[in-house]
């Protein structure tokens, strides 16, 4: 689900000439991969919080010969309290935590492209 999401925020952007799916059949220049580290309701007896941290890799596919090359690293971590006590409550407290998680991404991915881009 948040392979996708990534997907659909970075399309959104209309920043980038492709973005590829895990199973495209185009070979793209560079990859972004990642994993989820925590997805969790946090309960305590005054609030509960959803969170969510995922660590995701940015790499350069365009060195022949060379291999992939690293370009960043990062964790990213969002804490966001639930409105109520109920499961759609803690799915739009997480949509709100991905949300603001994939809006740095794309930022961090931004930035990389661009001095990147200055260094070629």
């Amino acid at each position: 689900m948040v392979t996708y999401l990534l997907l659909r925020d970075f399309r959104a952007t209309e920043m980038f000439k492709a973005v590829l799916s895990p199973n495209s059949l185009l070979a793209p220049s560079h990859s972004l991969e990642g994993e989820i580290e925590d997805f969790f309701e946090e309960n305590t007896d005054r609030v509960w919080i959803a969170v969510l941290t995922l660590n995701a890799t940015l790499t350069s596919e365009d060195s022949p010969g060379k291999g992939r090359s690293v370009l960043f690293q990062n964790t990213y971590s969002e804490r966001e309290p639930l409105t109520g006590k109920c499961p759609r409550a803690l799915s739009e407290a997480m949509s709100r935590a991905m949300s603001r998680i994939s809006t740095q991404i794309i930022g961090d991915v931004q930035s990389a492209l661009s001095w990147s881009n200055g260094m070629n």
